[in-house]
């Protein structure tokens, strides 16, 4: 496990005000992205495999999800640690022994195979249950980081429980590996293996955000996609999908994020954006086949929709 991963290694115990002490504080604060330590309090008891942030282009930053460090950790009796405010997302796994979480006023138990992941700028605690807990925790920032755990992790539970921990494991490590090595797309591929590994958490998640998409619900969903050009009606789709239309309509949006006739207008209107710019018909012509009653219908659809009328989208492109 952690293979061809560059890990410092620190054994031993040692606490918040420890560090605060040492005359290298100062300078490592400087050095690497750390929290700042007068938000938070620990004590670490036992030996810490760590890997730091790495020198990234503030413009990278904006753009790509990155890690801002990594521990593995074989924590004793005493380990906990306590923060707030501090600008990142805590991915925590349980390897072996048990560990507690304390977040949002709620308190949790982790045991092997069971992780949490959380926003850091919120107050929490965690810490060792019992004798022993080896865990592995991995700090994240930047990119579209908050969006997604703002819209797709948010209302969940904070726990998860992997269902293909090798998966897990392997992603992680790539990830890892990634962080450490010197190359151009170095950070790309890390951007990209977090993504990956959110959306494994996403689908391990407890709570409301979890749950198989209804076989109902994916019926009308791919019929919408099979017949979006023509007339249906809420009552047409919610006996395919064998509920009351209003049942179909919350439970549509709870999944996809629109009502059943906004994601067939929309999905109209991404066949007609597609047709504009590599095609050459009127615009009027477009909205005929694509189902749209009038002109004027699919003008006052596609300029809700995209800010703009289809003839000045398509000359911005002709333009480009």
């Amino acid at each position: 496990m952690f293979d061809r991963i560059p890990f410092q290694l620190v054994k031993g115990s040692y606490s918040h005000e420890d560090v605060r002490k040492a005359e290298t504080y100062a300078q490592f604060i400087r050095e690497n992205e750390v929290p700042d330590q007068e938000r938070q309090e620990y004590e670490v008891d036992g030996d810490t495999q760590y890997l730091l942030s790495r020198p990234m282009l503030p413009e990278r930053k904006n753009h790509l999800a990155y890690i801002q460090s990594y521990s593995y950790m074989e924590s004793g009796s005493k380990y906990y640690t306590k923060r707030d405010s501090y600008d990142s997302f805590l991915i925590l796994y349980t390897y072996d022994g048990a560990g507690s979480l304390e977040y949002e006023g709620e308190s949790y138990t982790l045991r092997a195979g069971e992780g949490f992941i959380i926003d850091c700028r919120k107050a929490h605690r965690y810490k060792t249950e019992g004798k022993l807990w080896v865990h592995g925790d991995l700090h994240i920032w930047g990119g579209n980081t908050e969006y997604l755990y703002s819209e797709f992790i948010k209302t969940a539970s904070p726990l998860f429980r992997s269902q293909h921990p090798y998966g897990f494991q392997s992603v992680l490590e790539e990830s890892l590996r990634a962080h450490s090595s010197i190359s151009p797309s170095g950070d790309l591929a890390v951007s990209v293996l977090l993504g990956d590994l959110l959306k494994m958490i996403c689908e391990d998640l407890s709570g409301p955000a979890k749950g198989a998409v209804p076989e109902g619900i994916s019926s009308v969903q791919q019929y919408i996609g099979q017949h979006y050009t023509e007339d249906m009606s809420v009552d047409d789709l919610a006996q395919i999908a064998h509920m009351s239309k209003y049942h179909l309509i919350r439970q549509f949006r709870r999944f996809t994020g629109f009502t059943p006739h906004d994601y067939m207008i929309r999905l109209r209107l991404s066949q007609a954006e597609s047709m504009l710019r590599f095609t050459d018909l009127p615009s009027y012509k477009i909205g005929a086949l694509l189902g749209f009653s009038t002109e004027a219908n699919f003008i006052q659809h596609f300029k809700r929709v995209y800010g703009t009328t289809p003839g000045r989208a398509r000359g911005k492109q002709d333009k480009e």
